[in-house]
């Protein structure tokens, strides 16, 4: 409906992009305030070493004379971050600072795009605390919002990552400024996008109020907030494991599904091939060199159909051989939930939050997933062009 777009926000929203780019990439001083950020993400993450080290044991163990660190372990080496970041965070909730943060940030952002209260809050607290915690933030909205605020609402989140799986991924030697500065590019990039493919033609009931962020079942003190944030780690834990091991070994038996019957053409293919042939014009697109199309489109179809994870832990491997942009620009346009699995667990959510919006959340889904996969994409565009 494209007589329903305000343009207003798609200019302001693309601006307030490029700007950031600006800012972080070109200009000195954003962008060492962001490394510093990223180097204490870093030192933060060193921290989960000292609790698995309690748990397992020491972080490397010597066989036949050669010591193996635990690192190359994604359980060992990735999941006791996540633990640990959730355990923080809830603490934070507790405390009202998560809320307090995240409600500044709405009021200013909502003098400067004209979207909703609602809107505004789950799109700042995404960055942060990830899609399900952001949409979780607005909860006691969901029942009024508008078709078009559920589909932004939702793909805030598909365009960002949150703070625990950002820790993680640094575990794959990600690069951790790229990873921070395309979450906060993506933002008002991912209102633009929604307010394109779905416009707004109600009148929302939070419009130019911002809107308290809600936070039901407050603990008795820190130390139950700590333990419910770490309770809640492990379960995000085991649904990461859940969904990495059936997924990557229903892609096994894919991939072997395919070789058996492509083996009596003497043709090699896989799901990853597949995927790199069809993104391979989008990683053109965003400027990745010629040399390197390949890699950088395989690994960006894995993302899609499978996660984050398994995307950076192909990808890294590859990273050393190739070229400095690529490696950035990729970066960018991998760093998003907007994948597969990912619908699903919205999906859970957000008929857990309310129930009688089942229909609208079922076929926005997939809508606002692809709009989350192009707001990282334009971000990357963004930043091939101010790098």
């Amino acid at each position: 409906k494209r007589a329903a777009i305000s343009w207003k926000i798609v200019w302001t929203g693309i601006f307030m992009q490029y700007i950031l780019g600006l800012l972080i990439i070109r200009w000195s001083v954003g962008y060492e305030i962001f490394q510093f950020v990223a180097q204490q993400a870093e030192s933060f993450l060193s921290y989960a070493s000292q609790g698995r080290e309690f748990i397992f044991g020491p972080n490397s163990v010597t066989y036949n004379g050669q010591v193996i660190p635990f690192a190359g372990s994604f359980a060992i080496s990735v999941l006791p971050a996540i633990i640990l970041f959730a355990a923080v965070i809830q603490c934070l909730y507790y405390y009202n600072i998560v809320q307090s943060v995240v409600a500044g940030m709405a009021k200013a952002v909502i003098h400067i795009i004209d979207i909703s209260g609602v809107e505004c809050v789950a799109a700042c607290a995404a960055p942060f605390v990830g899609m399900s915690e952001a949409s979780m933030l607005v909860g006691p909205f969901v029942s009024e919002m508008t078709e078009a605020e559920l589909h932004q609402v939702l793909t805030s989140g598909f365009a960002t990552i949150s703070g625990s799986v950002f820790l993680g991924l640094l575990t794959f030697n990600a690069d951790a400024t790229a990873l921070l500065t395309c979450c906060m590019m993506s933002v008002p990039c991912a209102i633009v996008i929604s307010k394109i493919r779905f416009p707004e033609e109600e009148v929302p009931l939070t419009k130019g109020t911002a809107v308290a962020p809600a936070y039901k079942d407050r603990e008795s003190n820190a130390i139950h907030a700590i333990s419910n944030g770490a309770i809640f780690g492990i379960k995000l834990c085991i649904v990461i494991i859940a969904v990495l091991l059936a997924v990557i070994s229903l892609l096994g038996l894919a991939n072997g599904f395919l070789g058996w019957i492509f083996h009596f053409y003497g043709v090699e293919i896989s799901i990853e091939k597949i995927a790199s042939w069809i993104l391979y014009p989008l990683a053109w697109l965003i400027g990745i060199p010629t040399i390197d199309l390949t890699d950088a489109a395989e690994a960006m179809g894995i993302k899609f159909i499978l996660n984050e994870f398994a995307a950076f832990a192909m990808f890294t491997v590859k990273a050393p051989h190739l070229q400095a942009r690529t490696n950035l620009l990729t970066t960018y346009a991998m760093a998003s939930f907007a994948n597969i699995g990912s619908i699903g667990t919205q999906i859970s959510l957000f008929l857990t939050l309310a129930p009688d919006r089942a229909d609208a959340i079922a076929r926005l889904s997939l809508s606002a997933c692809l709009c989350g996969s192009v707001s990282t994409l334009i971000s990357a565009c963004i930043a091939g062009i101010v790098s």
